[in-house]
């Protein structure tokens, strides 16, 4: 649909596998220059950026109350950092497309782990 927006509710419960929080699966857009919007409803979450291009890696807090663009050529994906389970809303252009294909080769070069109960941004070696 050109020119249309889709739309997601998420709730999400807080997890960890070791000390790497449990996010869902990332992905890109498959029209690469797409952006998106997400509004943080409840909880606390944080959204793990990679520029597709330069290959930098960026962890932005989602709280209660406030936005989060993603860029476009970013790939992205969640945790829910917080206590309580959390809920978001995400807005972005109907001919976006999701590419989960990129990341099955290789994963973000970061992982968001919890570290003196804290989330906190490492390297993959």
């Amino acid at each position: 649909m050109t020119g249309g927006f889709h739309h997601g509710f998420g709730v999400m419960s807080r997890g960890r596998i070791g000390r790497e929080y449990f996010m869902p699966k990332d992905h890109l857009h498959a029209w690469r220059q797409t952006a998106a919007l997400y509004v943080g409803l409840s909880g606390n979450r944080v959204i793990h950026l990679e520029d597709d291009g330069a290959g930098e890696n960026f962890m932005v807090p989602l709280a209660t109350g406030c936005t989060v663009c993603v860029p476009g050529h970013t790939g992205h994906r969640t945790a829910n950092v917080g206590d309580a389970p959390l809920s978001y809303f995400g807005v972005y252009p109907a001919r976006a497309g999701h590419d989960h294909g990129i990341y099955e080769s290789r994963n973000f070069r970061c992982a968001v782990v919890e570290e003196a109960r804290a989330p906190r941004m490492i390297g993959k070696d």
